[in-house]
């Protein structure tokens, strides 16, 4: 099945370096086994590249994380980068 690539805006190459540009934590969320599971038992995934044409890649859980869960993260990711507010908080909601 041939498929035409979505088109992608070029972005110039920046050598990733952790602490600028990702960074890395480890038990952030008590209860990951779970979130993993309760995932993978999800039947209603939104399907990106190159099940359909969106740009961005594989499967996603949308909402993945509950709302505490979620805090715990935004906590981390404000202590790591300085910031006020991840944007991230208001939760998609899910669709019918």
């Amino acid at each position: 099945m041939n498929r035409p690539l979505p088109l992608l805006r070029m972005l110039p190459y920046r050598k990733p370096t952790e602490g600028r540009d990702y960074w890395l934590f480890e038990n952030v969320l008590p209860n990951a086994p779970a979130v993993r599971q309760r995932c993978l038992d999800k039947q209603d995934w939104a399907l990106g590249f190159p099940h359909t044409g969106e740009s961005w890649p594989g499967r996603r859980a949308i909402p993945a994380l509950e709302a505490d869960e979620l805090a715990l993260v935004e906590a981390k990711v404000r202590q790591a980068t300085g910031a006020k507010n991840c944007g991230c908080s208001r939760r998609p909601t899910a669709r019918p």
